[in-house]
């Protein structure tokens, strides 16, 4: 039994009207031309423009810092790569309660590989928003935190000014076994007008021994 031979057919069939719909598309072109109207343009949709977002940097993406004055005007946290804040204390504002946290300081650091924190940098900072759940600070100053030696440490609060107790008043103290030291190798006070740390009279200064009595 022959099979039929058909696909000749079909693809005549298939050439028969393409050149149909060819005769029909320049009969109308050609019409349109004689009328005086410009045969249509196609329209090419005009392009979407895409705007990339750059998501914000995680704690662990924030550059280093070259020294402590590049530091000043960040906001913190996220704190720079490899650090954290190791130490720090509150300074008020006023005398209200909830003004207790409207500036701060504190010490940047790094883990050494013992364990132990070592302090790189000391900062100033005001609180950008008292009523946030997560604290977020504008730094206003930063110094490199005094290396302490012999027995020595770096106290933020809990020292006096003229003996007056100053939360504001950050000191290089050794403790012995009373209340208070004024054993002073190294202070400074942070004025809250300016957000900097001023310079003040070591002889002025003491600071009370947390570990006393205990």
């Amino acid at each position: 039994m022959r099979r039929k031979k058909c696909g000749s057919a079909r693809a005549t069939d298939v050439r028969v009207r393409a050149l149909a719909a060819s005769l029909v598309a320049t009969v109308v072109l050609s019409a349109c031309t004689r009328s005086g109207d410009a045969p249509p343009k196609p329209q090419t949709p005009a392009p979407v423009e895409r705007v990339a977002e750059t998501p914000p940097p995680a704690a662990d993406e924030v550059a280093e810092v070259g020294d402590a004055a590049s530091l000043i005007g960040r906001t913190l946290p996220p704190y720079p790569q490899g650090m954290s804040e190791v130490q720090g204390v509150c300074v008020p504002g006023g005398e209200q309660p909830e003004r207790i946290c409207d500036y701060g300081m504190a010490v940047l650091g790094r883990e050494a590989t013992d364990g132990t924190a070592v302090g790189v940098y000391l900062i100033a900072s005001a609180n950008t928003d008292p009523d946030a759940k997560q604290p977020v600070w504008r730094v206003t100053d930063a110094l490199d935190a005094p290396r302490a030696e012999g027995g020595q440490e770096l106290q933020l609060g809990g020292c006096r000014l003229d003996g007056d107790v100053r939360n504001e008043i950050v000191a290089l103290v050794r403790h012995g076994d009373q209340e208070y030291s004024a054993d002073v190798a190294w202070a400074k006070r942070l004025d809250i007008a300016s957000g900097k740390f001023l310079a003040v009279e070591l002889s002025r200064v003491d600071c009370v021994n947390a570990g006393y009595g205990v």
